[in-house]
């Protein structure tokens, strides 16, 4: 199967785009029949797991994507941390209405081109064509192993909530730049438990502030001010499929990179960073 589809793939001219054209209405069938199923039986998240097996058939026959082996995450962390890096990756559900995108912020830094589309379904890159980003960070402390996904956002408007871009003003309070975080703690007998950031708190869920969570697989992410919780399963808003995302080690990032100026804490100062346990979402 997987030689035939990269051959498709090399294929060139009409009849290449039209077997092309024709397996994706085919796999299409498929993966709703397959969705339906695993939704109904309870097993799987249907939209994730759906958006999952999609990815692979793209990479196959792409060569390319988020199913190639990630050198860069084994080079940082070993094989070991890296399938779990990888594998442990939220799901990235955002608020009705909002546009914003987690983006890699040596690429892009302003709402012009991190937005991405509105849409109910899945979205893996903003407008501009920049791919959902989440930059990683690995500890291990009194027995547990810590996973931080940090997120970058190009701005913040507290108070606003899910409003179209040209409103997007200082309603309550603004500022440039936003890093938010996804935390993954594993103990001891592999037992997960998770937490997000919000704004000078962590979230368990919407009204869990600093608790810990059971591992669900997915982080909620709010409009405007991208404050996160941790929802139970999918809350059937936009979101990012964890098989889509672009994984950035922290520590593969030059001391330039590391120095760029931000208008709040950059992750590799902040307390949590180096003391995983601790609540605070600042430098202290």
């Amino acid at each position: 199967m997987d030689s035939f589809l990269k051959r498709l793939g090399r294929g060139q001219g009409g009849q290449a785009a039209v077997e092309w054209i024709g397996l994706t209405l085919l796999l299409s069938t498929l993966l709703t029949g397959i969705i339906a199923i695993a939704g109904t039986a309870g097993v799987f998240n249907g939209r994730a797991f759906g958006a999952a097996i999609f990815d692979k058939i793209v990479c196959a026959v792409r060569g390319s994507g988020s199913c190639m082996k990630p050198t860069a995450l084994i080079d940082a962390y070993g094989e070991r941390d890296a399938d779990l890096v990888k594998s442990l990756a939220p799901n990235i559900v955002y608020e009705f209405g909002t546009k914003a995108m987690p983006v890699d912020f040596r690429q892009c830094r302003e709402t012009e081109c991190a937005d991405g589309f509105e849409s109910t379904g899945a979205v893996s890159m903003s407008k501009s064509g920049w791919p959902a980003t989440v930059f990683t960070h690995v500890v291990e402390k009194d027995g547990y192993k810590y996973i931080q996904y940090w997120l970058y956002f190009a701005d913040s408007t507290t108070g606003a909530g899910p409003v179209p871009h040209p409103l997007r003003k200082p309603l309550r309070w603004y500022h440039r730049d936003d890093w938010e975080s996804y935390q993954v703690r594993i103990s001891r007998d592999g037992t997960k438990h998770v937490r997000s950031s919000a704004h000078n708190d962590y979230r368990g869920c919407k009204s869990c502030k600093n608790e810990w969570a059971k591992y669900s697989g997915w982080h909620r992410v709010s409009g405007g001010s991208h404050a996160g919780h941790v929802p139970r399963g999918d809350t059937f808003e936009r979101f990012t499929p964890s098989s889509s995302l672009k994984i950035v080690p922290i520590k593969t990032l030059s001391e330039k990179d590391k120095s760029t100026s931000f208008a709040v804490s950059r992750p590799w100062i902040k307390k949590v960073y180096t003391d995983p346990e601790s609540w605070s979402t600042s430098a202290d």
